[in-house]
């Protein structure tokens, strides 16, 4: 996994003819792909990460090329194949904020390794041992996880520290901390974060040059990769299921929100009622072929 992120600086007098939808200073992300793994590996994030600074990062699994000018950064937007094109007002929007091809930074960065140490099933740990964010846990920065990750162990371990730490006065005193401070927050730190970990790698898994985890193979995760595509159709078509799924992923809601019995029943309706159509749709024109050949 590799990406490149590029930063241009957006001149005053500029802002206002960018052709971005909504316009400049009332976007926040201004264009989010990520690809389905049946036509795709690339992602691609054009955002503002100041005022006055448009950023882009272009990442993707086994990405071959690694964009540098910005004849190269289009040529790769160009050559990304999913359901609809990299919209044009992307490559005007690039024209016009470019300053003699030179961002005011850019980097290029191989991910390494992904990892999960499982401290919640380590045995004799320290019972005021406590660890955060990457130091558990490090899934693919694409998905975007990794604040929400830092920000649920910091509540999960002021939630603990309110809970267990001893009064002054108690007999245990001298080490403030109650002994079963560390069991307590990492069973609540893997109920709370542990989605990440398992729901990234099965996205993972989709894409052909992942390297699984020992024992396991990129069949793993099937039924969550397709239960993933049919709940964004439906999210295409439902406001409420794409609340619910909005909320579950920002973690303001339980990740499982989207496996609701209301939720699951929708979907499944949606993929039959699409399957139906695709079938039905075939066969109606496999019979007019048919038909207008006999005529």
């Amino acid at each position: 996994m590799h990406y490149t992120s590029h930063s241009y600086h957006v001149r005053p007098e500029i802002r206002e003819l960018l052709p971005i939808p909504g316009g400049y200073d009332r976007a926040g992300f201004l264009y989010s792909y990520f690809s389905d793994p049946r036509m795709d590996n690339k992602t691609v994030l054009l955002t503002w990460s100041d005022p006055d600074k448009l950023s882009l990062a272009i990442g993707g699994w086994d990405l071959q090329e690694r964009p540098k000018s910005m004849d190269d950064i289009k040529h790769v937007l160009r050559s990304i194949h999913g359901v609809e094109p990299i919209p044009e007002w992307i490559f005007e929007t690039l024209d016009m904020i470019a300053d003699d091809e030179v961002p005011e930074w850019e980097v290029d960065v191989r991910v390494p390794p992904l990892s999960y140490v499982r401290y919640d099933l380590a045995v004799n740990l320290p019972t005021n041992f406590a660890a955060l964010g990457d130091s558990v846990m490090r899934a693919n920065p694409s998905f975007g996880q990794g604040c929400a990750k830092a920000a649920l162990g910091v509540a999960t371990l002021d939630a603990v520290l309110r809970k267990t730490t001893a009064s002054p006065d108690d007999e245990l005193s001298e080490a403030w901390l109650s002994p079963t401070f560390g069991p307590e927050f990492w069973s609540l730190h893997t109920a709370r974060t542990s989605s990440i970990w398992y729901s990234t790698k099965a996205m993972d898994y989709g894409y052909s040059t992942t390297i699984p985890v020992k024992g396991e193979d990129l069949s793993a995760g099937t039924f969550g990769r397709w239960y993933r595509d049919q709940l964004i159709e439906l999210c295409l078509k439902d406001k409420a299921v794409a609340e619910i799924a909005w909320k579950a992923n920002m973690f303001i809601a339980c990740p499982t929100d989207t496996f609701l019995p209301s939720v699951v029943v929708k979907v499944m309706v949606s993929w039959l009622s699409r399957t139906f159509s695709q079938y039905y749709g075939i066969h109606v024109a496999q019979l007019r072929k048919q038909l207008s050949s006999t005529l």
